[in-house]
């Protein structure tokens, strides 16, 4: 295995609380994501807006990448394995959301490189 062509790229990350007085936002790079056997070349990156709190965003952060990853669809067909983790992490959220009484959410942006593949898919308003 060679040099990962991730290397080639540069990439930043930096975050604004705004009118807000805490950081309700949240984002995540995984530069070695998924099965980098397969793909010698994949990264994650996703950004979430928080609305009304931090517990939403925070969650798609250390979550949605795994959600997608196991996902049987994301070898085959990455889109639709991003479109069922959305609904899948939304379900999940909400259920805690019920339980514990939270009113967070978030909206979700989110981008995978797999080898000269870009995938990019975003969710809320």
């Amino acid at each position: 295995m060679g040099i990962s062509p991730l290397k080639e790229y540069m990439y930043g990350s930096h975050g604004i609380i705004g009118r807000r007085p805490t950081m309700e936002d949240a984002s995540v790079i995984i530069l070695e994501y998924g099965d980098n056997e397969k793909y010698e070349s994949q990264a994650f990156f996703g950004v979430f807006d928080g609305h009304n709190g931090p517990r939403c965003s925070r969650y798609l952060a250390r979550y949605l990448p795994s959600i997608i990853a196991v996902d049987d669809k994301f070898e085959s067909c990455p889109q639709l394995a991003i479109c069922d983790a959305f609904q899948r992490a939304d379900y999940e959220f909400l259920k805690i959301c019920k339980s514990k009484g939270i009113k967070d959410g978030s909206t979700a942006i989110v981008t995978i490189l797999r080898r000269n593949q870009l995938y990019v898919a975003n969710t809320g308003i």
